[in-house]
């Protein structure tokens, strides 16, 4: 995929110049495919490369735009660059409106980044915000709404208040169950957090142990013995059995 996007881009920049959408379009498509194979400096430079030219071309207040600072503060984000990856993804925010998906997965992406520093606080208060949005606009049957859900349960349950992580992996489930299914990933994964925070109760600790092995049995029919989600949730059960 990365060299028919370098052929793209040389016939674009041969005809259509750098001043082009369709050229940023390609540099973004470049910066995407290098940022998922890790090389993200690589992957800055091109995203900034198509941010440039939206900014030129499109104006700050253009969803292309709003994409280019998002996935330029995801980057900032992988590598633990927080303060530039908030500051992009607070120029994300300024391009939509509050009620729309995209604003909603900005608050998510900084609910990640407030977690990973630890700012817990803040970072359900991002998640909060980004919760109300997707049950406007996307309804409670969605798998961001699923995501969401989860993502706050991780949160109490880092900070011990294990019937708050609880009540919000319950949801997740739900959704997850009505949308995939039993036999699912998803599913599976977040039996599994219900599992842990079980676990973490008093008198509980046999369900959520019941509930570890069926996310590890579920998964490893589904992705494989080696899969390192699996085995996340195999040393949570591993504890418990010591």
């Amino acid at each position: 995929a990365l060299q028919m996007y370098k052929k793209a881009l040389q016939i674009q920049l041969a005809t259509v110049g750098e001043q082009h959408p369709a050229t940023a379009f390609t540099y973004n498509s470049i910066g995407g495919v290098l940022d998922n194979k890790g090389e993200f400096d690589q992957a800055l430079q091109t995203f900034e490369k198509a941010l440039k030219i939206r900014l030129a071309m499109l104006g700050e207040q253009h969803p292309s735009t709003a994409a280019a600072y998002n996935n330029i503060g995801l980057v900032y984000q992988k590598q633990g660059i927080y303060g530039k990856a908030l500051e992009h993804y607070e120029r994300a925010l300024a391009v939509h409106g509050e009620q729309h998906p995209d604003t909603a997965n900005t608050y998510n992406n900084m609910g990640v980044v407030y977690q990973t520093q630890g700012m817990y606080d803040k970072a359900l208060e991002h998640y909060e915000r980004a919760l109300k949005i997707f049950l406007v606009v996307l309804g409670e049957q969605h798998p961001d709404t699923a995501s969401t859900y989860n993502n706050m349960g991780v949160v109490y349950q880092t900070q011990g208040i294990y019937d708050k992580a609880l009540e919000h992996y319950e949801r997740a489930l739900k959704i997850k169950l009505a949308i995939f299914g039993e036999q699912h990933p998803d599913t599976a994964m977040t039996k599994g957090n219900i599992g842990r925070a079980l676990s973490k109760m008093p008198g509980r600790t046999a369900e959520g142990k019941a509930l570890l092995q069926e996310c590890v049995a579920t998964m490893t029919a589904i992705l494989g013995a080696g899969h390192p989600n699996i085995r996340y949730y195999q040393s949570q059960l591993a504890a418990l059995e010591q």
